[in-house]
């Protein structure tokens, strides 16, 4: 068992002395990509499914990725759609997860399926199952192939049953659905959604909105991996800096947007927001004059800002996105 744990980020770091060095899954970066420059730009709560070999999910909540207490959280992939016991197998070692069905892999299993069940011709049948891919759906079910058709139907109706589950725990304003599965369009979003909303909690019926990615085909692994380095590369900056000590909780500092000198639009009203609490042994006013030596303004009260926080706000229109990283460091330093 030893042997299958290893430090690799330290081992990274060890090559690579005085790197900022992190490590998260692919469905965690896309969420973090599609947050900065995305179709969740400006968004603080939203969830980000890949739909590819299997399901991942990323989880944002007030604009902070969920990670739980030991960095696996957000694996909606491996909740039960079907029997534990004679569900399909899935790649965890358990039967009926959600990924065995609503995946290409999944669908590719639900299509030889519907082979086995229904009677009509298919193009499809003529392909083995170790030389099918998921794609061949896409291509069948537009030229109204009958198998490939109710492929998607199904699969949107388990995915789409699952999403409601979802939205009634985490109350997402989008959930983004990214990979190659999700390349089909409307073959698979349209069922996705129909289910989703029959099967929704009251509550929150027509307010969750179903998006494609705003990333993919954009090299999203690396997107959403500078962004997370980059949040990681201002938090050590402000926290060498500040006395986090003098905070009530460490959780004050808090990020609803990272920037990274490539990013083309930040949270609304173009402006970059950092919540923080003014330091203990400062003065509202003298932290604000600090912040408008380097172009930032501090606003407190405002509909932006949680009760008992400041609000730093800086407008890219006034001033570049670079200047802007600077102003941060120099914020820090001064503090």
């Amino acid at each position: 068992e030893s042997r299958r744990m290893f430090h690799f980020v330290d081992d990274i770091k060890a090559y690579f002395p005085g790197t900022d060095v992190a490590i998260t899954n692919d469905a965690n970066a896309a969420a973090i990509g599609e947050m900065v420059f995305g179709n969740a730009k400006g968004m603080k709560d939203f969830v980000v499914i890949t739909l590819g070999t299997g399901l991942g999910s990323g989880i944002v909540s007030n604009g902070e990725l969920i990670y739980g207490h030991d960095g696996f959280a957000g694996e909606y992939g491996h909740i039960a759609v079907d029997s534990r016991s004679t569900g399909r197998d899935c790649g965890c070692g358990r039967k009926g997860c959600l990924e065995a069905y609503a995946s290409a892999t999944g669908i590719k299993r639900t299509a030889f399926e519907l082979m086995a069940k229904m009677s009509c011709d298919s193009d499809l049948r003529d392909t083995p199952y170790s030389k099918f891919e998921a794609v061949m759906l896409s291509t069948a079910a537009k030229k109204g192939d009958a198998i490939a058709k109710e492929a998607f139907r199904y699969t949107g109706e388990i995915l789409g049953n699952a999403l409601a589950d979802l939205v009634a725990t985490t109350s997402p304003e989008a959930i983004i659905l990214f990979g190659g599965l999700a390349k089909a369009g409307e073959l698979i979003f349209e069922p996705t959604k129909w289910y989703m909303e029959e099967n929704m909690m009251g509550t929150f019926k027509n307010k969750v909105k179903l998006l494609p990615s705003g990333i993919e085909g954009k090299n999203a692994a690396i997107l959403g991996s500078s962004a997370l380095i980059w949040q990681k590369v201002i938090e050590k900056a402000i926290y060498a800096k500040v006395d986090v000590a003098n905070y009530e909780n460490r959780r004050n500092l808090l990020y609803s947007n990272i920037v990274d000198a490539g990013f083309d639009a930040v949270k609304p009203n173009g402006a970059l927001y950092i919540f923080m609490n003014t330091p203990k042994g400062l003065e509202d006013g003298e932290f604000a004059a600090i912040c408008a030596k380097h172009n930032l303004l501090l606003v407190k009260g405002s509909s932006f800002a949680r009760p008992g926080y400041c609000r730093l706000a800086f407008c890219v229109s006034e001033t570049s996105i670079r200047n802007s990283r600077k102003a941060f460091f120099a914020v820090a330093e001064e503090l």
